[in-house]
């Protein structure tokens, strides 16, 4: 895919299928991608990997280690169901936010 064909792709990104059961919806009015999963079924810390990969059109394994960004066992448990509490941060070049009602919102950090 060459660098226009990824611009074309972001200005009409539409829905994102990202591990079977989640689809994020792209809201243009936000440049952001939102949507709901099941943290019982897919921990937070797989599905950030996951929706880069779907966003980047990539093998998993081709990015960066998630530690490096957040700890995986402290996300997990930040967003476990029914806590309350929201997760912010920055993983490969996208700004997440996720919380314990199954609710995930990525975009673009340089955006």
């Amino acid at each position: 895919m060459t660098d226009e064909d990824r611009d074309a792709d972001r200005t009409d990104p539409g829905n994102l299928t990202v591990d079977g059961d989640t689809v994020l919806r792209y809201e243009p009015e936000t440049g952001a991608y939102r949507g709901t999963f099941d943290p019982d079924a897919t921990p937070p810390s797989l599905l950030v990997p996951l929706v880069v990969s779907a966003l980047r059109e990539a093998p998993p394994e081709t990015l960066p280690a998630l530690h490096y960004s957040v700890d995986p066992a402290s996300l997990d448990r930040i967003c476990a169901p029914d806590t309350g509490a929201k997760a912010q941060f920055t993983y490969a070049g996208y700004r997440f936010s996720l919380d314990g009602a199954g609710v995930v919102c990525v975009a673009d950090a340089d955006e």
